[in-house]
Protein backbone atom coordinates (compact mmCIF):
# COMPACT_ATOMS: atom_id res chain seq x y z
CA UNK A 1 0.00 0.00 0.00
CA UNK A 2 1.43 3.34 -0.89
CA UNK A 3 2.27 5.45 1.78
CA UNK A 4 -0.19 8.53 2.76
CA UNK A 5 0.49 11.57 4.26
CA UNK A 6 0.21 11.82 7.99
CA UNK A 7 0.86 14.91 10.19
CA UNK A 8 0.21 13.94 14.18
CA UNK A 9 1.71 15.25 17.11
CA UNK A 10 2.24 14.42 20.97
CA UNK A 11 -0.18 15.51 23.28
CA UNK A 12 2.38 17.35 25.73
CA UNK A 13 6.56 17.37 25.21
CA UNK A 14 7.48 14.11 26.60
CA UNK A 15 9.16 15.57 30.04
CA UNK A 16 5.63 15.69 30.89
CA UNK A 17 4.68 11.89 30.57
CA UNK A 18 4.79 10.04 34.26
CA UNK A 19 3.70 6.18 32.82
CA UNK A 20 4.12 4.54 29.77
CA UNK A 21 2.29 1.97 28.00
CA UNK A 22 3.06 -1.83 29.28
CA UNK A 23 4.66 -0.72 32.37
CA UNK A 24 4.04 -2.74 35.59
CA UNK A 25 4.44 -1.06 39.34
CA UNK A 26 4.88 -2.67 42.38
CA UNK A 27 1.35 -0.46 43.03
CA UNK A 28 -0.53 -3.14 40.40
CA UNK A 29 1.41 -6.01 40.68
CA UNK A 30 0.14 -5.76 44.38
CA UNK A 31 -3.53 -5.12 43.72
CA UNK A 32 -3.61 -7.56 40.93
CA UNK A 33 -3.51 -5.44 38.03
CA UNK A 34 -3.14 -5.26 34.03
CA UNK A 35 0.04 -3.54 32.37
CA UNK A 36 -0.35 0.09 31.94
CA UNK A 37 -3.01 0.34 28.88
CA UNK A 38 -1.83 3.87 27.50
CA UNK A 39 0.54 6.84 27.99
CA UNK A 40 -0.08 10.07 31.09
CA UNK A 41 0.92 13.08 30.88
CA UNK A 42 0.72 14.79 34.07
CA UNK A 43 -0.21 18.78 33.97
CA UNK A 44 -1.94 21.40 35.64
CA UNK A 45 -5.54 20.98 36.41
CA UNK A 46 -7.45 22.58 33.53
CA UNK A 47 -4.93 22.63 31.09
CA UNK A 48 -6.32 22.23 27.64
CA UNK A 49 -6.11 18.79 26.02
CA UNK A 50 -5.06 19.26 22.10
CA UNK A 51 -6.40 16.50 19.51
CA UNK A 52 -2.98 14.12 18.17
CA UNK A 53 -4.37 14.40 14.74
CA UNK A 54 -7.09 15.24 12.57
CA UNK A 55 -10.06 13.18 12.72
CA UNK A 56 -13.86 12.64 13.70
CA UNK A 57 -15.37 12.52 17.20
CA UNK A 58 -16.70 8.85 17.44
CA UNK A 59 -17.21 8.74 21.32
CA UNK A 60 -18.20 11.11 24.45
CA UNK A 61 -18.61 9.05 27.34
CA UNK A 62 -18.21 8.65 31.43
CA UNK A 63 -16.75 5.66 32.92
CA UNK A 64 -16.05 4.81 36.05
CA UNK A 65 -12.87 4.04 36.10
CA UNK A 66 -11.52 6.32 32.90
CA UNK A 67 -13.43 9.15 34.52
CA UNK A 68 -15.12 11.41 30.93
CA UNK A 69 -13.78 9.87 28.16
CA UNK A 70 -13.36 11.35 24.71
CA UNK A 71 -12.56 9.24 21.65
CA UNK A 72 -11.51 10.57 17.94
CA UNK A 73 -10.71 8.64 14.76
CA UNK A 74 -7.68 9.02 13.13
CA UNK A 75 -5.71 7.63 9.74
CA UNK A 76 -2.24 7.27 10.07
CA UNK A 77 0.57 7.25 7.06
CA UNK A 78 -0.58 3.68 5.93
CA UNK A 79 -4.27 4.53 5.57
CA UNK A 80 -4.96 2.41 8.91
CA UNK A 81 -8.00 3.93 11.19
CA UNK A 82 -6.99 4.28 14.69
CA UNK A 83 -9.37 5.07 18.00
CA UNK A 84 -7.93 7.27 19.74
CA UNK A 85 -8.90 7.88 23.57
CA UNK A 86 -8.57 10.88 26.56
CA UNK A 87 -9.12 9.80 29.82
CA UNK A 88 -9.90 11.57 33.06
CA UNK A 89 -11.20 14.74 31.67
CA UNK A 90 -11.92 17.46 33.96
CA UNK A 91 -15.70 17.24 32.75
CA UNK A 92 -17.78 16.79 29.21
CA UNK A 93 -16.72 18.55 26.47
CA UNK A 94 -19.23 20.56 24.43
CA UNK A 95 -18.57 18.31 21.34
CA UNK A 96 -21.26 15.94 19.40
CA UNK A 97 -20.37 12.52 17.88
CA UNK A 98 -19.32 13.39 14.07
CA UNK A 99 -18.00 16.29 14.71
CA UNK A 100 -14.38 16.84 12.69
CA UNK A 101 -10.99 17.71 14.78
CA UNK A 102 -8.37 19.78 13.63
CA UNK A 103 -5.12 18.81 14.70
CA UNK A 104 -4.35 20.75 17.96
CA UNK A 105 -7.66 21.92 18.65
CA UNK A 106 -8.87 21.29 21.88
CA UNK A 107 -10.59 18.15 22.39
CA UNK A 108 -11.18 18.53 26.28
CA UNK A 109 -9.84 20.05 29.60
CA UNK A 110 -7.26 18.30 31.43
CA UNK A 111 -8.84 16.83 34.77
CA UNK A 112 -8.55 13.95 37.74
CA UNK A 113 -11.88 12.32 37.03
CA UNK A 114 -12.61 8.09 37.28
CA UNK A 115 -10.03 6.48 39.19
CA UNK A 116 -6.67 8.80 39.25
CA UNK A 117 -4.32 9.60 41.64
CA UNK A 118 -4.07 12.74 40.40
CA UNK A 119 -4.63 15.89 37.27
CA UNK A 120 -3.84 14.24 34.33
CA UNK A 121 -4.84 12.84 30.74
CA UNK A 122 -4.44 9.22 30.20
CA UNK A 123 -4.29 8.41 25.92
CA UNK A 124 -4.97 5.19 24.47
CA UNK A 125 -5.22 3.74 20.80
CA UNK A 126 -6.60 0.86 19.48
CA UNK A 127 -7.85 -0.66 16.22
CA UNK A 128 -11.65 -0.80 17.31
CA UNK A 129 -13.86 1.30 19.73
CA UNK A 130 -14.27 -1.16 22.26
CA UNK A 131 -10.62 -1.64 22.40
CA UNK A 132 -10.16 1.86 23.62
CA UNK A 133 -12.47 0.69 26.82
CA UNK A 134 -10.92 -3.21 27.22
CA UNK A 135 -7.68 -4.55 28.50
CA UNK A 136 -4.57 -3.83 27.73
CA UNK A 137 -3.69 -6.42 24.90
CA UNK A 138 -6.74 -4.81 23.10
CA UNK A 139 -4.17 -1.72 22.35
CA UNK A 140 -1.04 -0.65 21.13
CA UNK A 141 1.78 1.89 22.46
CA UNK A 142 0.09 5.56 21.36
CA UNK A 143 2.93 7.08 22.23
CA UNK A 144 5.33 4.77 19.44
CA UNK A 145 2.13 5.08 17.11
CA UNK A 146 2.68 8.60 17.49
CA UNK A 147 6.30 8.62 17.14
CA UNK A 148 5.67 6.72 13.53
CA UNK A 149 3.43 9.31 12.62
CA UNK A 150 4.85 12.31 13.05
CA UNK A 151 5.72 14.57 9.96
CA UNK A 152 8.92 15.22 10.27
CA UNK A 153 9.87 18.39 8.01
CA UNK A 154 13.12 17.95 6.08
CA UNK A 155 15.81 20.48 6.96
CA UNK A 156 18.10 21.28 4.32
CA UNK A 157 21.49 22.56 4.88
CA UNK A 158 21.97 26.26 4.43
CA UNK A 159 24.18 26.90 1.16
CA UNK A 160 26.96 28.82 2.39
CA UNK A 161 28.41 30.87 -0.46
CA UNK A 162 31.97 30.42 -0.80
CA UNK A 163 34.29 33.52 -1.55
CA UNK A 164 35.89 34.00 -4.32
CA UNK A 165 39.40 32.85 -4.31
CA UNK A 166 42.42 34.80 -4.51
CA UNK A 167 45.68 34.44 -5.53
CA UNK A 168 48.17 32.95 -3.36
CA UNK A 169 50.31 36.68 -1.91
CA UNK A 170 54.02 35.24 -2.18
CA UNK A 171 55.85 35.37 0.98
CA UNK A 172 58.77 38.60 0.94
CA UNK A 173 62.00 37.98 -0.51
CA UNK A 174 64.64 40.37 0.39
CA UNK A 175 66.74 41.69 -2.82
CA UNK A 176 69.96 40.37 -2.49
CA UNK A 177 72.88 43.10 -2.47
CA UNK A 178 74.75 43.32 -5.68
CA UNK A 179 78.13 41.82 -4.91
CA UNK A 180 81.62 43.24 -6.13
CA UNK A 181 83.09 41.71 -9.60
CA UNK A 182 86.18 39.83 -8.49
CA UNK A 183 89.43 41.63 -10.03
CA UNK A 184 90.22 39.73 -13.23
CA UNK A 185 94.18 38.44 -13.52
CA UNK A 186 94.49 38.84 -17.34
CA UNK A 187 93.38 42.99 -17.19
CA UNK A 188 96.41 45.64 -16.80
CA UNK A 189 95.92 48.22 -14.33
CA UNK A 190 95.02 51.23 -16.12
CA UNK A 191 98.58 53.51 -16.75
CA UNK A 192 98.60 57.05 -16.35
CA UNK A 193 100.50 58.81 -19.23
CA UNK A 194 103.67 60.89 -17.81
CA UNK A 195 102.77 64.21 -16.92
CA UNK A 196 104.48 66.60 -19.27
CA UNK A 197 105.43 70.24 -18.98
CA UNK A 198 104.60 73.22 -21.23
CA UNK A 199 106.89 74.37 -23.73
CA UNK A 200 108.56 77.94 -22.90
CA UNK A 201 107.66 79.96 -25.09
CA UNK A 202 110.36 82.67 -24.47
CA UNK A 203 113.73 80.87 -24.19
CA UNK A 204 115.73 84.64 -22.97
CA UNK A 205 113.40 84.46 -19.81
CA UNK A 206 115.60 81.35 -18.58
CA UNK A 207 118.24 83.97 -17.59
CA UNK A 208 121.81 81.98 -17.30
CA UNK A 209 120.45 78.28 -18.01
CA UNK A 210 118.78 79.39 -21.71
CA UNK A 211 122.07 77.89 -23.41
CA UNK A 212 121.40 74.99 -22.68
CA UNK A 213 118.21 74.72 -24.32
CA UNK A 214 120.11 76.45 -27.16
CA UNK A 215 123.39 74.07 -27.27
CA UNK A 216 125.73 76.66 -26.93
CA UNK A 217 128.12 76.54 -23.55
Amino acid sequence: MAKRLSDWRMVYDEKYITSHYGEMSSYRRANGMQAHSGTDWARSLGTRIPAIAKGTIHKIQYSSVLGWVVVQTAMDKDGIIWYLGYCHMDKKPGYKVGQKLRKSQTVGILGNSGQSSGPHVHVTASRTLEGVFGVTSDKVDVYKLILANVKVPVRQKPVVAKAPEQAPVPEHTPTPEPEEAPARADVAPTLRPPRRRPPVKDISKLGRFWHLFSGKK
